[in-house]
């Protein structure tokens, strides 16, 4: 299963009751797909960056889960589809790379034995102060 992150916005018009049971189907839709919630977070009423459908306001629920590739297809028909609606992004979160283990002290080279780093480093020559060049005149 792949991690996948999903936000949607949903119309402000919509009862306390129903917007609880728009999510509660979102996530029936995951759940019943095999896979499992891993965070949900529920910011609220926003004023949108422009207007939908006719709304300046929106509900916005973010929602990160664990899922199959049919699963999300199925979430994106049934957001396409749906009335409460007005927007949704589905994105696949890739998980990064663990950080290569840090070699143990005693592996570690002493600090005897590499250079430092300024003496790695090339030096640059001071700076020359500017040369004023007098031009002679035709007298």
């Amino acid at each position: 299963m792949r991690l996948y992150e999903t936000t949607f916005i949903l119309r402000p018009t919509l009862e306390e009751e129903n917007l609880a049971a728009a999510v509660e189907r979102f996530v029936g839709i995951i759940t019943d797909g095999g896979g499992s919630i891993e965070g949900r977070d529920d910011w609220g009423k926003r004023r949108l960056a422009y207007e939908i459908d006719g709304e300046r306001d929106g509900h916005y629920v973010i929602l990160r889960f664990r899922a199959n590739p049919e699963t999300v297809r199925e979430l994106e028909r049934i957001f396409r589809i749906s009335e409460e609606v007005l927007r949704y992004l589905v994105v696949r979160w890739e998980v990064p790379p663990a950080p290569p283990p840090r070699p143990a002290r005693a592996e570690r080279a002493s600090p005897e034995v590499t250079a430092p780093e300024e003496a790695a480093r090339p030096s640059r020559p001071a700076p020359q102060p500017p040369v004023s060049q007098e031009v002679e005149g035709d007298a």
